[in-house]
Formats: structure tokens, C-alpha cells, sequence
């Protein structure tokens, strides 16, 4: 089933942490904060999970630069979205998408009544489906879509393969922390050789930090045997 072009975009400290220890996730510097919000003018939909939403409560809209606000989207298993978070309370302004598994009618009607879309597109075994949710996404006319959190479900979108880009910014910051969470979260590939291969498209400068731009090519293995064979044949 065709579904959208998924770019996972993340803000990461030069020890590859995406949030502390103790929560913050104040990462990136002021011109790749402008840089994300080009990025979502430049999509259709800007997507986080749950969790993002209970722990930083944002808007996921266009602020630092010109541009239309994207449709804003929540993977939320069991439609739990806070009614008093800031999405809510500005649905009837950017349209807002909740997917979940299932919900309540009674839920799902108090968050229409404040402007919420809620679609209900089953559960897999880590939670709602997001392959379904982005199917249903493309039929609401979504193409293109910001991944931007968190690292649980990128973990859920990269097992299933439904990450096609990633785009790093690399703070020059080192804070430690055994319990500082990772761009990607989960139970993880047991092997390397199993893990997802990047090709690295171009690098930026942007301000104090560093952008990695990389396409996902298949699997590590997959990836390495390519670089293999290139080195055989300019050898």
C-alpha cells in the first residue's frame, strides 16, 4: 500500500543523546531550531508520539521562519492525548491528527468537539500501527511526513522499514547518562549486521552544529556488501 515519504529528523548531543537524564531535551542550537521549522513548511504533516507530546507539550508548528503550518499527527495507542495540551487547545486553528488503536467514543467525541481528527487504525504488538496509520495518512492526501519523536516510536517506524531519510544535527555537547535516551529507542537489532544501512547524502554546517544528511539504503549487511563491491571494481 503506498504510504508517505518519512524523514526522521532528530537533535542529538556529540555523545548521541537526544534528551538527558533529567529530561531536557534543549538540544539543538537556534539555527537548526529555524532549519526543523523550514523542514515542516516544507512537509505535508509533522508526526511525534504520545510521549513527546506528555513531556514536552509543543506545537509542532511554523514559527521561526515563512511557511504554512503542517498537519500535525499523534501516535497515540490508547487516545490518551492530554485535552488540555497546547494541540488541543489550537486544533480548530492546524489541523491536528490523533492515530491510535482504538478509542473510547466518549474520548474520541470530547476531543472532535475541540477540532481533533481521530482515526482508529488497529494496534501491532508494540503498540498502534503506524504502517496502517501512515496508509491512512496517505489517503487524507499526506505525501511527505516529519518524523520528529520520539525514540520509541522511531524504533517503531525503522523495524518496519518506514523510514526513508534521517537527518541528524550534532550539538558540540557531551552530558553522559546510562539513562539519557538515544535517537532510537526499543528492543533494538540483535546484530550490526542487522541494523539499518545509512548512505550519507551531503553534510552542513549550520550554525554551531553539525547536519548529517543520510538516505536509508536496506540493511547494514546490504550496505556494506554494496561498499565491497565498489572497492572491487576501482581496484
Amino acid at each position: 500500500m503506498p504510504r508517505p515519504k518519512v524523514l526522521y529528523n532528530v537533535g542529538m548531543t556529540a555523545d548521541g543523546k537526544v534528551v538527558t537524564a533529567a529530561g531536557d531535551s534543549r538540544i539543538s542550537g537556534e539555527e537548526d531550531l529555524r532549519e526543523v521549522h523550514r523542514l515542516r513548511a516544507e512537509h505535508d504533516a509533522v508526526a511525534v508520539g504520545i510521549n513527546t507530546v506528555r513531556k514536552d507539550d509543543p506545537m509542532l508548528n511554523v514559527r521561526l521562519v515563512e511557511g504554512e503550518d503542517p498537519i500535525r499527527v499523534v501516535f497515540d495507542t490508547e487516545c490518551s492525548i492530554p485535552l488540555d495540551c497546547r494541540l488541543v487547545r489550537t486544533a480548530r486553528d492546524i489541523p491536528t491528527v490523533v492515530l491510535c488503536a482504538e478509542a473510547d467514543p466518549g474520548r474520541v467525541e470530547k476531543l472532535e468537539k475541540r477540532g481533533v481528527k481521530v482515526e482508529e487504525v488497529g494496534a501491532c504488538e508494540d503498540g498502534v500501527d503506524v504502517e496502517r496509520g501512515l496508509e491512512r495518512l496517505y489517503d487524507m492526501g499526506v505525501r511527505t511526513l516529519l518524523l520528529e519523536g520520539g525514540p520509541t516510536l522511531a524504533w517503531s517506524f525503522l523495524k518496519r522499514g518506514l523510514i526513508d531519510e534521517f537527518r541528524v544535527a550534532v550539538a558540540p555537547v557531551l552530558v553522559g547518562g546510562s539513562d539519557a535516551l538515544t535517537p532510537v529507542e526499543g528492543e533494538g537489532f540483535p546484530r550490526v549486521d542487522l541494523g539499518v544501512g545509512l548512505e550519507l547524502k551531503r553534510v552542513e554546517r549550520v550554525g554551531r552544529d553539525v547536519v548529517l544528511w543520510y538516505e536509508v539504503s536496506g540493511s547494514a549487511a546490504d550496505l556494506a556488501s554494496e561498499h565491497e563491491e565498489a572497492r572491487g571494481r576501482s581496484s
